[in-house]
């Protein structure tokens, strides 16, 4: 069985990174079992030393787990706020493109529903100050997909991600949003109305935590969990 609270409390694991946690996982066939194992049965999971094992054990038999039980605490009590859920790797609506690129996400937050025509979506993305041509194009392709039914993928940025969501939408089409923050920092502010709009036809989808601001370093990566 795999627990979202239990996936969030290993997460803050030292060296315990997106591949391990998925390999242990794995491994163990769940989430509960891990909490109770040996070093020397860690240890056998592919990808951990001994001596990895033994720092693995030793952070979940101590006091450093309390804080980690309140951070994931923390953060359901605000996905739930959201309106938000956690698909793990091992739940059937993961995205299933996405487990075949390096290093998938163990688990993604999200707003909204992963329907099956999203494995056949297509991105649209640009400049955040587009020209009047580029405004024009991005409309004209936004709406052609969305008219027969193919998902538009955006990253709800400003200027042609914008375009490209508010354009689906108005189509009568899906879209999908993939952000670089928590769920709960909605970047820019002034699409907070899209971003719930998003979420009623579509999918928000973002593998930062709750309350992770809307990093630099976060927009590049974020493009690995666009779907398909």
């Amino acid at each position: 069985m795999i627990s979202t609270f239990d996936l969030l409390v290993l997460s803050q694991v030292p060296q315990l990174g997106a591949r391990r946690l998925r390999a242990i996982v794995s491994h163990f066939g769940g989430t509960a079992a891990i909490f109770g194992v040996s070093a020397k049965e860690i240890a056998a999971v592919e990808g951990f030393s001994r001596r990895l094992a033994s720092l693995i054990v030793h952070f979940m038999r101590g006091p450093a787990m309390e804080p980690a039980r309140i951070y994931a605490g923390a953060q359901l009590s605000r996905l739930n706020k959201a309106d938000g859920n956690i698909v793990s790797f091992w739940d059937e609506r993961y995205p299933e493109p996405l487990k075949s690129i390096y290093d998938p996400p163990p688990f993604l937050f999200a707003c909204g529903e992963y329907a099956p025509p999203d494995r056949f979506a297509v991105a649209i993305v640009g400049t955040r100050l587009p020209s009047a041509y580029g405004i024009s194009v991005a409309e004209d392709f936004s709406a052609a997909l969305a008219r027969r039914g193919i998902t538009v993928v955006s990253g709800l940025a400003r200027g042609i991600d914008t375009i490209a969501h508010r354009t689906a939408l108005k189509s009568g089409g899906r879209t999908l949003a993939v952000i670089g923050s928590g769920l709960d920092v909605v970047y820019p502010p002034e699409n907070r109305d899209l971003f719930r709009r998003i979420t009623g036809r579509g999918l928000v989808l973002s593998e930062y935590g709750m309350g992770s601001k809307p990093d630099a370093v976060n927009f590049p990566r974020r493009k690995r969990t666009s779907p398909p």
